[in-house]
C-alpha cells in the first residue's frame, strides 16, 4: 500500500480545472488506473487527453524515478517502441511527396548498401507501400535493441544479422500475400531514407518533420537535457533496469514527450491540423496513409487501425523492455488519448484504460473492471503434472503450443520444473494466497503467466512477446490403475470412420485411419461408465486447438463426442502391449511388443526411428498400431543411452561419427530381430523393417541380412543434408553475396557432396530385400528429390525392387502441409491422403500381408 499511497500523492499534484465532462473522464482513469498500477507494480503513466484537435487535460501518475520520486510531468521523456514506425511513415511519405521516391516500386531500385536477399519469392514485390503496411512477407517481427555498453553494429549489418538474434532479415512468405508483422522490414525503411537523403536517418527526421512541428524535445539521441528529464524504464517485477540502444531508430528508437507526442497526434489528423504540419505532408498524403492497406485492413501505411464500439481509431501502440505506450486517434472528430508508461507490465491493463476512453467518448457506461483478486489463504497447489495449450505467430505460420509443468513441494516450498516447447529451462515462481505467477525464458523469448489456482484448473493470461491471451493448466490424471489398458484398441464408429487408441502410461493418442491422422495426446481420468474418460483439446497436451471427448460404455464399446456430434463406436480389435528385452553387443535396450488381435502366429516387423536422442519408441505410436492392426508383430524399442535402455548413445564419444551411429543402429535392428525368435506370436518368418528419418540409412546396412524380408522408409536415407541446416551452411560459403541459394542450386550442391568418405550409393546398391521408400515433396529435413533419385539409381544399376513415391504438398512427417517447415507441423492434422492403402497395396502386390 505504501506505493498506493505514493501514486496518490503524486497524482494529486497534478490536478488542473477543464470542463466537467472531461474532469469526469480523467477521474474515471486515475480511479481505474491507479489500483492497477499498484497490482503489476508499474512506476509511472502519463495520460494526455486531446478533443475536437486541441489537449485538453494532461495527467500524470507516479514517478518517473522511484527511487528519486520524481514526479511524471508532460515534459518527462519515455521512449515510445513502435510508435516510433509513425515517425517513419511520415519520413518516407515526405519522400515520396518530395518526388523521389514512389509508393509502389521495388525498395531494391532505391537500396546500393543492401538489398533484399535472395530467396524462393520474387523481391520485386518489396515494395515501399507494403514494407509500411508490413505486407511485404520480411521476416524479424521485432528488434529489442542493445545495452548501452554494447558495441552496436550499423544498420547494414543489422540487417544482415548480427546482433538480431533471429538471423537477418529476408523474405519468408509471398509479397503482397498477408500481413506480416515486421520491424525488420521498417529496419530497411530507415536504409532507404538514408539513401535516398543522402543523411542519416535521425538528422534527416529532425530536419524534415520534428522541427517544424516544434518536437524540440524529441528524437533519437540522448543529449543532457532529454537524459535529466528521462523516465528511467523498471521490468515486469518494478526493478529499474537499463535504458537500451538502437540501431534500427525507424523501428523503435524513437523518444519524446507525452505533450510532443500530443502535438503529433493533432498532427495526424486530417481535418484538424496545423499550417506547419501540412507543411511537412499533405492532407491527401495523411490520408492516404490512413486508409486499409491490402490484405491488411487493420493496417495502413505506418498506422494502425482499430474499430472500437463502432468507431474508426488510427494510431500504434508501442512495447519494448520497460516501456508502454499507446496513441489512439479519431481522427474526423480530432479526438484522441496518450498514454506513456515506463513499466513492462503496464501491456497488462493499457487496452483497459482505451477501452474505458472509447465508452467515455460514446456515452456508454465504462465496463466494470475486475477487482485484484483477494490474496487468500497459501494454496496447495496439487503435485504432478499440469499441462495447457496457446496459440502463437512464429514466420507466416499460426500455431498451437503446449506447455507442461511439474509442480513439488519441498519443505513447504512450490517448485516447478517446466517442459516442452522450453524444455530445460529454469522457472522463475511466485505463489501467492491462490495467486499464481510464474515466467520461463524461452529461446523465443519471455513466457509470463498471471493467473489463480482452482481447484481442477489454474486460470490466468499470458504474455509471449507481442502474444497475450488466455492460458489454463489442467492436471494431467496419472492414475496408474491396469483398466487404462482397456483404452488399447480399433474402434469403428457408427458412420464407418476407423479410429485407434494407443499409449504408454497415463496419455493416450487418438488416430484416424482412414481420414488420415487426426492426433490428439489425451490425459485420462477414472471414471464409471457414461463419465467422460478421455478428453482432448486446449489445455489438455493436444497440438491442435480442438476438443474431443470419448465415453467408456464399457464391453469394448464407446461413444465419441466430436464437435458436438455423439457417434457409438464399437472395438474391432484389440492391442494388446507388452515389454521386452534385447541384447545387443553389451547393450540392453527396453522395446515393447505390439500383438494383434486373434490367434497367431503373425509375421513381425521392427520399427525403428533412426535420429536423435529423443525419438523414443513412443513417439510414432500410429505406425505399430496400425501394423498390429492389420496381424504383424511389431517391436519398437528405445535406442542404447536412450529412455530406459542403457549403454552409450553412438555418436558420443571421441572421434565418433553418424555413420558409425548407423553401423551401431544397424547391429541393434538385427539383434532386435532375433528377439523374435523368442516371441510365440512370431511366425518366424522373415521380418519386415520400418524406419523414419536418419533410420532411411540403417535400412540397406541390415537389409542385406538374409533374415530381412522387407524394408519401408519414411522420409529417410540416401542423403544426409537437411534442407533447413545444410543450406545455410552452403550459403554460409557464399556469404559476401549475402544470397540465399534457390531450390535447383541447393540441389546442384548436395549432388556433389557426399557424406564425408561414406559412400552410401554403394550400401543402396548392396540391398537385396524388396524395399519402399516414400518422400514428402515440401520435406525441409531431407531434400527428398535427391534422395529418390539416389534410390533409383541404384533400382537401375542392380535391377532391385526398389519403389519410390513422392506424396505432394507432405512434410517429413508425410503429414499434408503447406511449406514443409517444422514450424508447420502443429497445424497439420492429417497425414496424406492414402498413405496407409499405398504401403497396403505395396504388401499385397508382394504377398507380405498377413
Amino acid at each position: 500500500m505504501e506505493l498506493l499511497a505514493a501514486l496518490l500523492l503524486s497524482a494529486a499534484a497534478q490536478d488542473a480545472p477543464t470542463s466537467a465532462p472531461a474532469e469526469a473522464f480523467r477521474a474515471q482513469l486515475r480511479s481505474a488506473a491507479l489500483p492497477l498500477m499498484e497490482q503489476y507494480q508499474v512506476p509511472g503513466l502519463a495520460a494526455v487527453l486531446i478533443h475536437d484537435g486541441k489537449m485538453v487535460w494532461f495527467e500524470g501518475l507516479g514517478f518517473a524515478d522511484a527511487r528519486e520520486q520524481r514526479p511524471i510531468e508532460a515534459d518527462t521523456v519515455f521512449r515510445i517502441g513502435s510508435i516510433s514506425k509513425c515517425f517513419a511513415a511520415w519520413g518516407v511519405m515526405r519522400l515520396v511527396e518530395q518526388g523521389k521516391i514512389e509508393l509502389d516500386a521495388p525498395v531494391d531500385r532505391y537500396l546500393s548498401r543492401w538489398q533484399i536477399p535472395r530467396s524462393r519469392f520474387d523481391a520485386e514485390g518489396v515494395t515501399v507501400r507494403r514494407l509500411l503496411s508490413h505486407t511485404a512477407g520480411l521476416s524479424l517481427h521485432g528488434l529489442t535493441g542493445f545495452g548501452r555498453s554494447d558495441q552496436l553494429p550499423d544498420l547494414v549489418s543489422l540487417l544482415r544479422g548480427k546482433g538480431t538474434g533471429d538471423g537477418p532479415v529476408r523474405l519468408i512468405q509471398e509479397p503482397g500475400s498477408a500481413w506480416k508483422y515486421s520491424g525488420g522490414g521498417y529496419a530497411v525503411l530507415q536504409l532507404l531514407v538514408e539513401e535516398v537523403s543522402g543523411r542519416p536517418y535521425a538528422d534527416f527526421i529532425s530536419d524534415e518533420i520534428l522541427d517544424p512541428l516544434s518536437m524540440n524535445r524529441s528524437g533519437y539521441r540522448l543529449n543532457p537535457t532529454l537524459e535529466a528529464a528521462l523516465a528511467r524504464p523498471y521490468d515486469r517485477r518494478g526493478r529499474e533496469i537499463d535504458l537500451n540502444a538502437h540501431v534500427a531508430l525507424a523501428a523503435a528508437g524513437f523518444l519524446t514527450t507525452p505533450q510532443e507526442l500530443a502535438r503529433f497526434a493533432i498532427a495526424s489528423m486530417p481535418w484538424h491540423r496545423a499550417a506547419a504540419a501540412e507543411s511537412v505532408l499533405s492532407k491527401e498524403g495523411l490520408l492516404e496513409m490512413q486508409r486499409p492497406a491490402a490484405h491488411a485492413p487493420h493496417w495502413g501505411l505506418g498506422y494502425q487501425r482499430w474499430h472500437r464500439s463502432g468507431t474508426q481509431l488510427v494510431g500504434h501502440t508501442g512495447g519494448t523492455f520497460g516501456w508502454i505506450s499507446s496513441m489512439m486517434i479519431e481522427p474526423r472528430s480530432g479526438d484522441a488519448l496518450i498514454l506513456l508508461s515506463n513499466g513492462t507490465e503496464a501491456d497488462r491493463f493499457m487496452d483497459r484504460l482505451e477501452d474505458l476512453w472509447v465508452r467515455w467518448r460514446e456515452s456508454l457506461p465504462p465496463t466494470p473492471l475486475p477487482p485484484p483478486p483477494p490474496r487468500g489463504p497459501l494454496i496447495a497447489v496439487p503435485s504432478g503434472y499440469w499441462a495447457g495449450g496457446f496459440g502463437l505467430d512464429q514466420d507466416d505460420l499460426r500455431y498451437w503450443s503446449w506447455l507442461s509443468l511439474r509442480f513439488d513441494w519441498r519443505d513447504g516450498q512450490l517448485a516447478a520444473q517446466v517442459s516442452t516447447p522450453w524444455r530445460g529451462a529454469p522457472l522463475d515462481l511466485e505463489l501467492d494466497g491462490d495467486l499464481l505467477r510464474f515466467r520461463v525464458e524461452g529461446a523465443d523469448g519471455e513466457l509470463s503467466f498471471d493467473g489463480r489456482v482452482r481447484p481442477q484448473a489454474i486460470t490466468g493470461s499470458y504474455q509471449y512477446g507481442e502474444e497475450s491471451g488466455v492460458l489454463e493448466l489442467v492436471p494431467v490424471v496419472a492414475s496408474g490403475n491396469a483398466r487404462l489398458g482397456r483404452w488399447n484398441g480399433v474402434f469403428q464408429r457408427q458412420d464407418g470412420l476407423v479410429f485407434a487408441i494407443h499409449g504408454e502410461g497415463s496419455v493416450r493418442t487418438y488416430t484416424e485411419f482412414n481420414q488420415g491422422l487426426r492426433h490428439r495426446r489425451m490425459p485420462p481420468t477414472d471414471g464409471q461408465p457414461g463419465a467422460v474418460d478421455l478428453v482432448a483439446g486446449p489445455g489438455y497436451l493436444d497440438l491442435q486447438p480442438e476438443e474431443l471427448r470419448l465415453q467408456w460404455q464399457g464391453g469394448g464399446a464407446l461413444r465419441v463426442l466430436d464437435a458436438g456430434v455423439s457417434l457409438p463406436a464399437e472395438r474391432m480389435a484389440r492391442l494388446d502391449t507388452r515389454k521386452i528385452f534385447i541384447e545387443s553387443k553389451g547393450a540392453t535396450l527396453v522395446g515393447r511388443l505390439w500383438l494383434p488381435d486373434g490367434p497367431g502366429p503373425h509375421p513381425a516387423v521392427v520399427l525403428v526411428h533412426g535420429s536423435g536422442r529423443n525419438a523414443l519408441r513412443s513417439s510414432f505410436g500410429h505406425w505399430p498400431t496400425w501394423l498390429a492392426w492389420k496381424g504383424f508383430v511389431v517391436l519398437t524399442f528405445d535406442k542404447r543411452g536412450c529412455g530406459d535402455s542403457d549403454g552409450s548413445y553412438p555418436g558420443d564419444g571421441a572421434g565418433s561419427n553418424a555413420v558409425q551411429r548407423w553401423h551401431v543402429h544397424s547391429e541393434d535392428v538385427l539383434a532386435a530381430a532375433e528377439a523374435l525368435k523368442d516371441v510365440a506370436e512370431y511366425d518366424g518368418s522373415k521380418v519386415g523393417l520400418v524406419g523414419f528419418s536418419q533410420a532411411g540409412w540403417i535400412m540397406p546396412l541390415t537389409a542385406r541380412n538374409k533374415a530381412i524380408g522387407f524394408t519401408v522408409t519414411v522420409n529417410g536415407g540416401a542423403t544426409r543434408h537437411s534442407i533447413e541446416g545444410a543450406w545455410d551452411r552452403i550459403a554460409g560459403e557464399k556469404a559476401r553475396s549475402e544470397a540465399v541459394l534457390p531450390i535447383d542450386e541447393a540441389y546442384r550442391e548436395l549432388a556433389r557432396r557426399p557424406y564425408r568418405d561414406y559412400d552410401y550409393r554403394a550400401d543402396f546398391a548392396r540391398q537385396k530385400a524388396p524395399g519402399l521408400w516414400l518422400y514428402g515433396d515440401l520435406d525441409r529435413v531431407n531434400p527428398a528429390r535427391w534422395a529418390a533419385a539416389v534410390v533409383r539409381e541404384a533400382r537401375a544399376r542392380k535391377q532391385r525392387d526398389f519403389t519410390v513415391i513422392t506424396f505432394p504438398n507432405a512434410n517429413h512427417a508425410l503429414q499434408v502441409c503447406r511449406i514443409g517447415h517444422v514450424a508447420e507441423r502443429p497445424l497439420c492434422a492429417a497425414l496424406v491422403p492414402g498413405l496407409f492403402e499405398t504401403i497396403e497395396n505395396w504388401l499385397q502386390a508382394r504377398d507380405l500381408m498377413p
